[in-house]
């Protein structure tokens, strides 16, 4: 991802090393697809996984009756 410029890689002078990666800006102009994809996996959820969200208020519902 860094040679894609997603990620920005820093070796940091510490005992033991440690490395922090961050977002860059080009990687955040990807933010409006991946919001695309998890609304459309939270919408498709049942039919992907095979059961219901743990949160879908259809449930919610149900366990307050």
């Amino acid at each position: 991802m860094e040679g894609h410029q997603l990620v920005s890689r820093t070796v940091c002078d510490t005992r033991p090393i440690t490395v922090e990666y961050a977002s860059t800006a080009h990687s955040r102009t990807l933010l409006g697809v991946v919001q695309a994809l998890s609304d459309w996996g939270y919408l498709h959820h049942e039919a992907v996984v095979g059961t219901r969200r743990p949160d879908d208020p259809a449930l919610l519902v149900v366990a307050l009756v």
